[in-house]
C-alpha cells in the first residue's frame, strides 16, 4: 500500500448509523422488500413470506410467517413521512 493511499483512508471518516443518508424506497414494494428483508434478520426467521400482489385484498397483512418465539406473525407495512400515529393504523 503507497503512502499516499494511507494518507488518504487516514483522511476519510467512517458514517456512523446516525450520519448516514439513506434514501427512501423508490415505491411501495421496495419498502415492503426492506421490511421483510429486515424482519428476517432481526427474528432469523428465513421463511418469512410476502403476502398476495397489488391490488389484491390481504387484510392489512403485508409480511407473514414466524417470528424469533415461534410464534406466527402477521405485519403490517407502513412507510410514513411523519410519526405513525394509532390512527393511521386503526383506519387499515
Amino acid at each position: 500500500m503507497s503512502a499516499h493511499f494511507r494518507r488518504y483512508v487516514k483522511d476519510i471518516e467512517m458514517p456512523t448509523l446516525s450520519s448516514m443518508k439513506i434514501p427512501p424506497p423508490k415505491n411501495w414494494d421496495e419498502f415492503e422488500c426492506i421490511c421483510q428483508s429486515a424482519l428476517k434478520i432481526k427474528w432469523g426467521s428465513p421463511n418469512l413470506q410476502r403476502n398476495g400482489r397489488q391490488g389484491r385484498p390481504q387484510a392489512g397483512v403485508d409480511i407473514y410467517g414466524e417470528d424469533d418465539l415461534g410464534r406466527f406473525v402477521g405485519v403490517q407495512s407502513k412507510n410514513v413521512g411523519a410519526e405513525l400515529k394509532i390512527d393511521i393504523v386503526s383506519r387499515k
